[in-house]
């Protein structure tokens, strides 16, 4: 064994048998909150919470439908993912001094599917909308932040798909309607 080792295991055997280390003041703690009276640690009370008050962040329909919607987007941001470098660099190549018109009407074809994912992410957006006034204007009980946060997530996906066919759009020279 070597020295160092040696050293380091003595200090660590003398530090656990010391009466006043932190190792055994913690034991001690630990062992006092094991005495605590039922309902309190260290001084301070808890309760449980009620069986009425826990509850789910939707209802089952209302989390498929939502679910629903949000797996729309994601699909839809999936497949634009999985295509952009490559629709990139369709418009970069027709925006050369060399494009061919094959290279611009292929790069216009990309924009086109672009456009049509965004139009797949503008109706998720709107059946996210009117899904979420309808849950607000109903008796149900819902999370909020939850909701909120699958609102964000379809806004998003529309707002990039809005921001990247009008960039390549500008970058093409393609007038969008919009």
């Amino acid at each position: 064994m070597s020295r160092y080792l040696l050293v380091f295991l003595c200090f660590v055997i003398a530090g656990c048998a010391d009466n006043n280390s932190e190792a055994t003041a913690a034991a001690g703690k630990t062992k006092a909150a094991q005495e605590a009276p039922r309902g309190a640690i260290e001084g301070r009370e808890f309760s449980a919470i009620e069986s009425d008050a826990m509850h789910p962040a939707f209802t089952e329909v209302t989390v498929i439908k939502l679910n629903a919607i949000v797996r729309r987007s994601l699909d839809t941001a999936n497949e634009f993912t999985g295509s952009v470098r490559a629709i990139r660099a369709s418009v970069d190549a027709a925006t050369t001094e060399s494009a061919s018109d094959e290279d611009a009407a292929e790069a216009r074809g990309n924009l086109r599917q672009i456009g049509r994912w965004h139009e797949e992410a503008r109706a998720a957006q709107a059946d996210m909308t009117a899904a979420a006034e309808e849950l607000r204007a109903s008796d149900e009980i819902y999370n909020e932040e939850i909701l909120t946060g699958m609102i964000k997530y379809v806004d998003d996906v529309e707002r990039m798909l809005r921001q990247e066919q009008q960039n390549l759009s500008y970058k093409l020279g393609e007038a969008i309607d919009d």
